[in-house]
């Protein structure tokens, strides 16, 4: 798979699994303390980003409460194992967000430095840039914020929606024969 075509496809599969009802906050074990694949740099832009492009102001969770930079830090270390380009490429993506903002203008202010307001006005134009890489950027760094964002059950109460359907209507895991161990859990 091509760059390109994973980062396309990041938001397709951020909206199934948000559609499904996946259940991003027991699916994954416990945020071990310290940082996982992120250094502290990177998971400052990440934090910034996320308050960028997330709501946080009242009555909506802010993302730091959600724990959005650890969750993304922790889905980077297994995607790392299986593609470690494309997680490479992630951070590259945090890096050039960090410093992308110093170059266009001249304005020798980074990423990290900038208010909320800043931060978003910048990724703002990332969104609408007419360089592809930008867009894409703007695109992975908004849906993996968002995937884990809204599959929190404290924002749930902040939105029209009343849980996942095998929860709604009691639904039953269904047995595989065959299947020597469930990965789904009810």
């Amino acid at each position: 798979m091509r760059r390109r075509e994973f980062l396309q496809s990041l938001g397709m599969i951020s909206t199934y699994f948000a559609a499904s009802g996946y259940d991003t906050t027991s699916a994954a074990p416990p945020v071990p303390a310290g940082n996982l694949f992120l250094n502290p740099k990177h998971r400052e832009v990440l934090r910034k980003a996320s308050h960028a492009v997330l709501p946080s102001e009242p009555p909506w969770p802010s993302p730091d409460e959600i724990g959005i930079v650890d969750r993304v830090d922790r889905h980077l270390v297994w995607m790392s194992a299986a593609e470690p380009a494309i997680t490479s490429d992630f951070k590259t993506l945090l890096g050039l967000i960090e410093w992308w903002p110093v170059f266009p203008g001249f304005r020798f202010s980074r990423f990290t430095r900038m208010s909320v307001d800043q931060a978003r006005s910048e990724l703002l134009r990332w969104r609408s840039s007419g360089l592809g890489f930008r867009l894409l950027g703007y695109n992975a760094i908004k849906s993996v914020c968002a995937f884990y964002y809204f599959g929190d059950p404290r924002v749930f109460a902040h939105l029209p929606y009343d849980g996942t359907w095998k929860d709604k209507y009691g639904i039953a895991p269904v047995e595989v024969p065959g299947l020597v161990e469930s990965t789904y859990h009810a």
